[in-house]
């Protein structure tokens, strides 16, 4: 499309936007930017790829933990790792998807913090930014947040590139998790700090079709829904990733995350039947 190219190796930027026109227009707001690339292997005629890009020197982990009643503080955790794999990182991170939610695991001094993997600016991996007096500083455009609340600190900050993409990009928060640690194991709570729903992980009996020729899979209880301060829950049925929202008597399922950099859209506001984004504003019936 716009002909810029990069090392397949490297992944570094050989020619950003190149030319006049309209490219010439872009680079005013577009920073130039490496490309991940992934170490690739061959074996018995099986190709493998390491998943962890070469740029990024972090854990990569991938969890699907078993369904678990919450615990004895209402909350559901769910395993990580362990303390000691974290430790063996060169800078004790780590990044990857637990029960489907992506998360960054980002360490300063005892402190572990889990936030979303991705910047809410342009997706860029959070493991790869600076962690300082508990604020996380994305490492491209340098937008900062509380690694604890998710305040943004700084969005887009300074002159150039930045100054013009302020112009159209609003500053978004973070989303959070709380984390503990018990037995050298680190549980992270995927209901982020910023929302209050109910989280739910249903595996359902198998059932045949019902008289409308559907599969129906039961989620949880109006009773359940009710007592939810915003009557909303996020979770997976059956391993399918869905929020329940509601508006008046109205209950809505829909998928649980926004397409555009997955913020759980169980955290958006409900009107008119519309559900919009609580980070870029997009929105759906």
């Amino acid at each position: 499309q716009h002909k810029s190219s990069w090392s397949c190796d490297s992944g570094e930027s050989k020619d950003w936007l190149p030319g006049g026109g309209v490219n010439a227009v872009q680079r005013l707001v577009s920073k130039p930017c490496d490309l991940a690339t992934y170490e690739t292997k061959i074996e018995d005629g099986k190709i493998f790829v390491n998943l962890l890009p070469k740029q990024m020197s972090v854990a990569m982990f991938a969890v699907t933990s078993e369904t678990v009643p919450p615990a004895d503080d209402g909350k559901q955790w769910s395993f990580v790792m362990t303390t000691a794999a974290l430790d063996k990182q060169p800078n004790r991170r780590a990044q990857g998807t637990v029960d489907g939610v992506q998360i960054a695991l980002l360490t300063e001094g005892s402190n572990i913090y889990a936030v979303q993997a991705k910047c809410p600016h342009l997706g860029i991996p959070l493991a790869g930014g600076k962690v300082e007096n508990g604020v996380i500083t994305c490492s491209q455009h340098k937008s900062s947040w509380s690694c604890d609340s998710g305040e943004s600190k700084d969005w887009l900050p300074g002159g150039g590139v930045n100054a013009v993409q302020r112009l159209v990009s609003k500053p978004c928060d973070l989303a959070t998790y709380e984390t503990k640690i018990e037995d050298g194991k680190i549980f992270v709570n995927l209901l982020p700090k910023q929302m209050s729903v109910a989280m739910f992980a249903v595996t359902s009996e198998t059932v045949p079709p019902a008289d409308d020729g559907k599969q129906w899979s039961f989620v949880m209880t109006t009773a359940a829904l009710d007592k939810q301060p915003n009557r909303r829950a996020q979770g997976t049925v059956d391993g399918v990733q869905i929020a329940l929202l509601t508006e008046g008597s109205n209950i809505y399922a829909v998928q649980a995350k926004c397409p555009h950099l997955g913020i759980p859209l169980a955290g958006g506001k409900v009107e008119n039947g519309v559900i919009t984004c609580s980070q870029h504003k997009s929105s759906w019936s």
